[in-house]
Order: structure tokens, then C-alpha cells, then sequence
């Protein structure tokens, strides 16, 4: 059993299911391909500014909404759907997977908004480290805060990403693991969905999404 310490023990990488590591999309332009579905719905967005990278249209967004005391918590679908469009630039089918994860974690945690710290690995064929933005506005982190950070090192084959959300008091945390065989039905949501609100429903309505275990203290 290989140990992956950074974020727990996930398994042997040899009993994950070759299909499910879809090795077409290694190549920069088909991943590149792939996720600017994310941004066609909102192509008139005032947070597209091509003078401005993409990471730092988001972050400073984020830093500009919570700097202002805003709460960037939202109760419903319309109200996740818009300020993840408003954050992201754009609401592909990448943003609930995080919203979903990022809710699940304030739950079981009982967690404030700003209270939780998030590490995301990426799978290593997995296109963008989209998902993660929308953890960021679950529980109310931000690379600003120092609570949320894209690890240099990948999660295993086989999945489409890890998720560490701790405490930032040091307490518990969580451990969520999202299999690389849920890409083919979130590319097929970007493909064939333009609506989306009819994209954070059909998300949200994919069984075992993830699997989530316990980290220690």
C-alpha cells in the first residue's frame, strides 16, 4: 500500500481503472479545448479583461469582496451560479463539483464562513484546477487569506482531484477524493448544457461524486 502523506493514504495507483485516467486530454490544446467551455457562457462578463491574467481576475475578486465585508456566502442555486460566474468568469461544470464539496465540508465541520483552510490536488489528467475556486467560495477561502492552495504535487491516477479542507485552528479535517471516472459526464455537461443553472442541477444530481474520510488533528 503506497502512502501518499500530504493528504493520506488513497491506495495503490495499479487498482485504478485505466479508463477512467482518459489519457486524450493530456495534450495543452485539447485541455485547453476543453475547459474554455467553461467561459463561453459569459463571454460578456465585466470581469473579462484580457490586460488582466485569468488567476488574477479571480483573485481579485475574491480579495475585492471580502475586503469590502461582503459575504460571498450564497443560499440558493441562482445565488451560487451567479457570484461563481462573478468569481470565476465563467460557470462551467467544474464550479459545483466545488460548491458541492465545499458545502459538504461546513456541515460535517460545522464550520463558519473563513474558518476552513483548502489544499487542492490536481488529478494528473484532469484539464484545470477549476473546481477548486468553487471550494474557495463554500467555505470562505482564498489564496489572499493564506487558506487556499493549489499543491505542486498531483493526486494519484485514477482520480480527477483530492481535497484537504482543515480547521485553520489546527482541528480536524476532511479528505475528499473525486474519481477521474466522473469526467466524461462533466464534459458532457459542458458540451451539451448552456444553461447554467441546468449546470449546477445536473452536478449536483451525480451520484457518488466523491468519497470523503477523515484527517487526523
Amino acid at each position: 500500500m503506497r502512502l501518499w502523506p500530504k493528504y493520506g493514504r488513497l491506495g495503490p495507483p495499479e487498482a485504478q481503472t485505466p479508463e477512467a485516467q482518459t489519457p486524450e486530454i493530456q495534450t495543452p490544446e485539447i485541455r485547453d479545448k476543453f475547459c474554455k467551455v467553461e467561459y463561453e457562457i459569459v463571454n460578456n462578463s465585466a470581469y473579462q479583461n484580457a490586460a488582466m491574467p485569468k488567476p488574477l481576475q479571480i483573485l481579485l475578486a475574491i480579495v475585492l469582496l471580502l475586503g469590502a465585508g461582503v459575504s460571498i456566502r450564497a443560499e440558493t442555486p441562482e445565488e451560487w451560479v451567479k457570484l461563481g460566474a462573478r468569481v470565476h468568469g465563467g460557470f462551467g461544470s467544474f464550479i459545483p463539483v466545488g460548491i458541492r464539496i465545499g458545502e459538504d465540508a461546513m456541515r460535517r465541520l460545522n464550520a463558519q464562513p473563513r474558518s476552513l483552510s483548502v489544499v487542492f490536488y490536481q488529478g494528473p489528467n484532469t484539464p484545470c484546477p477549476c473546481a477548486l475556486d468553487g471550494v474557495m467560495l463554500a467555505v470562505g477561502a482564498s489564496p489572499g487569506q493564506g487558506t487556499a492552495q493549489v499543491a505542486t504535487e498531483k493526486s494519484p491516477p485514477g482520480t480527477f482531484a483530492v481535497v484537504v479542507i482543515r480547521r485553520r485552528d489546527g482541528g480536524e479535517g476532511l479528505q475528499y477524493t473525486v474519481p477521474m471516472s466522473v469526467m466524461p459526464r462533466l464534459g458532457e455537461i459542458n458540451r451539451t448544457v448552456q444553461e447554467p443553472l441546468a449546470r449546477y442541477d445536473a452536478v449536483m444530481a451525480i451520484a457518488d461524486l466523491f468519497t470523503v474520510e477523515p484527517v487526523a488533528k
